[in-house]
């Protein structure tokens, strides 16, 4: 088990080395916050509790994450899903529920609809979305539906192997009651 507080004043540590200690249970959020530390943690029992941190995971804070491509702990589609939340400026939006919570599933996040751990829906209908759809939303490979009518998205480009989509709006021409499906 894993209890583990850091008092550090910022910037003091630069590498946290925990590699191959057998520890379990939840990664404190706190770890996500070392202002540019290099975090390690291969060979450990995370994998049977829950997500790593997110912060850790989009390396918010830190430098590196060792884990940062371990799909169990830092799923490709909740890293996509935050990248977008912060390019659609997520932090402005009428209901952000759960969005950027540390633990909590992205499944659970307001507007997110999954089947089996996978996104099959994104439904942020007037939920004062702007700015622009980031790339990373093609990593939502299982998307059918995404619903973002009634905001002011800008520009919208998204290529991915699965999913080419390509329109944009001049930057005074809100995308309204635009609805993308996907086959």
């Amino acid at each position: 088990m894993l209890n583990l507080c850091c008092h550090l004043h910022s910037g003091t540590l630069k590498r946290l080395g925990l590699v191959n200690n057998s520890l379990s249970g939840i990664i404190p959020f706190q770890i996500g916050q070392l202002q540019g530390a290099s975090v390690l943690m291969k060979g450990n029992r995370f994998h049977n509790k829950s997500f790593a941190p997110l912060s850790l995971c989009v390396l918010r804070s830190v430098k590196d994450f060792d884990l940062a491509h371990d799909t169990t702990l830092c799923p490709l589609e909740r890293n996509a899903l935050s990248d977008f939340y912060d390019s659609a400026k997520g932090a402005e939006w009428t209901d952000g529920s759960l969005w950027l919570d540390e633990y909590a599933s992205y499944c659970d996040w307001k507007g997110v609809t999954c089947e089996k751990n996978q996104v099959t829906q994104l439904n942020l209908i007037n939920n004062g979305l702007s700015g622009r759809l980031s790339d990373s939303i093609g990593h939502l490979t299982f998307i059918k539906v995404m619903d973002l009518s009634d905001n002011d998205i800008k520009v919208i480009a998204i290529c991915s192997m699965y999913h080419i989509i390509a329109f944009m709006s001049i930057a005074n021409y809100p995308i309204h009651n635009t609805m993308m499906l996907f086959s």
